[in-house]
């Protein structure tokens, strides 16, 4: 449902997943093609509502162009908590994760839910998906820590060290002066 009423971040309306089951896609189609050049990063809010550990259980996206894939498929899961639940998650997916590189274009995003084996399948909505802009993002970094395939890590100490460079006062909509 793109028009779900039920939960919604940014507006009054989001996607609603939770009706989908093994390989049910969704695609969002943009009018033309665009240039993997022009942008950085795909951001977006996902708020779920169960996301069962039994059986294969995860949410993909993939990226289109005229109807053939482009880059990887990528799993929601490195970058979401999927056991926090019933509360808005925010998604920062580099490009480059999708494995898209130089010229490419595309012109569809699949949000594809998995769901084999035991248990019922994730059920989830999305909302504000945006592509973040090459040039928009100075002063912005994003890290990822995950395991490879089939290897557990645990993190026991991070440490965030940032500092103000010269600016005394802050507007609402800043961090460390940064829009």
């Amino acid at each position: 449902d793109f028009a779900s009423t039920t939960q919604a971040f940014d507006g009054t309306r989001s996607i609603d997943g939770t009706g989908s089951t093994n390989n049910n896609i969704a695609g969002i189609v943009a009018p033309s093609p665009i240039a993997l050049t022009d942008y950085i990063a795909l951001t977006m809010a996902m708020y779920i509502t169960s996301f069962p550990s039994t059986g294969t259980k995860d949410v993909t996206l993939q990226w289109f162009s005229a109807g053939a894939p482009v880059g990887n498929e990528l799993s929601v899961k490195p970058y979401v908590s999927t056991i926090t639940l019933n509360s808005w998650q925010l998604l920062n997916i580099p490009l480059a994760d999708f494995g898209l590189t130089g010229a490419t274009t595309f012109n569809e995003l699949r949000i594809k839910t998995v769901d084999s084996g035991q248990g019922a399948p994730p059920n989830y909505f999305m909302d504000a998906i945006k592509l973040v802009e090459a040039g928009g993002a100075a002063g912005v970094a994003s890290y990822k820590f995950s395991p490879n395939a089939g290897e557990n890590y645990s993190l026991l100490r991070l440490r965030i060290r940032a500092w103000n460079s010269g600016k005394t006062s802050l507007a609402p909509d800043e961090f460390f002066g940064l829009p």
